[in-house]
């Protein structure tokens, strides 16, 4: 399975841009593969995360608690 940074290196600039744009995450690079890298360490970054998870429906956080449960 592919780590999330390896997998968004496969993007253009131009979709880690638009990725990083709709998460609230500022990118300071020009070069997709740092870019890659700064746009992973945003997405799994624990407040993002929290935020990401409260602004799910009631239902996807009860999915969430039952995957982070069973490991």
């Amino acid at each position: 399975m592919n780590s999330l940074p390896r997998s968004l290196r496969s993007y253009s600039p131009a979709m880690l841009r638009a990725i990083a744009e709709v998460n609230g995450i500022d990118l300071d690079s020009n070069q997709a593969g740092e870019m890659a890298a700064q746009l992973a360490a945003g997405l799994c970054d624990a407040e993002h995360l929290r935020a990401s998870a409260a602004a799910c429906t009631t239902a996807a956080q009860k999915a969430l608690a039952s995957l982070l449960h069973d490991g």
